[in-house]
């Protein structure tokens, strides 16, 4: 079959208009995410009532609706552009770790190259006289406390956060994480809320049934 040269122009013409749409100028993309923003605002006051009412006002939530509009315009721009993991890096991690830019660039290191770096943090910090233990006597244990000191002093959080939101970045997850994580969040309080209230209702049970044994015994 021969091909129409016209469709290679077709498509390149494609390609060069996909790479100048920014979905965030686009009317009904900004419709749409102030839509899911003020639906997720309404919910998470719902949700405060309901907790207040509870007695769980160490659990109410703060929503700013404008913020996480931009939040959600930005995530679909970084995809459009396909350079989600950048921007995550730049816009997303300052919020979960100190110097995400060193950060970055720890992601996707394979377990000989994970191990590596955590021997070059044990030398850098036998050097610096930060431990006593030197790179050539250093065993499992040692290595690990390294890690584990690296990942709370260097990057500000647990070794095991810095392994799975790192290390093992997943854009899928990370893309998920950002879409539903507040409607999660709630679910997550909703439930909560439910034990809470189950646990006030037994206890109620509990003072009637002993109300009622006083007052036969009287």
């Amino acid at each position: 079959m021969v091909s129409n040269p016209f469709d290679k122009v077709r498509e390149a013409g494609a390609e060069r208009l996909a790479g100048r749409i920014t979905p965030s100028e686009i009317p009904h993309v900004q419709v749409g995410t102030n839509i899911a923003a003020g639906i997720e605002h309404e919910q998470a006051q719902a949700l405060n009532q309901a907790l207040r009412a509870a007695g769980m006002e160490d659990k109410t939530l703060h929503h700013d609706q404008q913020a996480r509009q931009r939040l959600l315009l930005g995530v679909a721009d970084a995809i459009s552009n396909q350079n989600f993991r950048g921007w995550w890096f730049e816009e997303v991690a300052p919020r979960w770790f100190d110097n995400a830019e060193q950060a970055e660039q720890l992601v996707g290191l394979d377990g000989e190259e994970w191990r590596e770096r955590i021997r070059a943090w044990h030398a850098e910090a036998h050097g610096r006289g930060l431990v006593e233990t030197p790179l050539s006597d250093a065993g499992p244990a040692d290595l690990a406390e390294t890690a584990a000191n690296v990942a709370e002093n260097r990057f500000g959080v647990p070794l095991s956060v810095l392994v799975s939101r790192v290390i093992n970045w997943d854009q899928g997850a990370e893309t998920r994480r950002l879409l539903a994580g507040n409607i999660d969040h709630h679910n997550r309080l909703i439930r909560q809320l439910a034990e809470h209230i189950k646990r006030l209702q037994e206890r109620i049970e509990q003072q009637n049934e002993r109300i009622q044994e006083l007052e036969n015994q009287a």
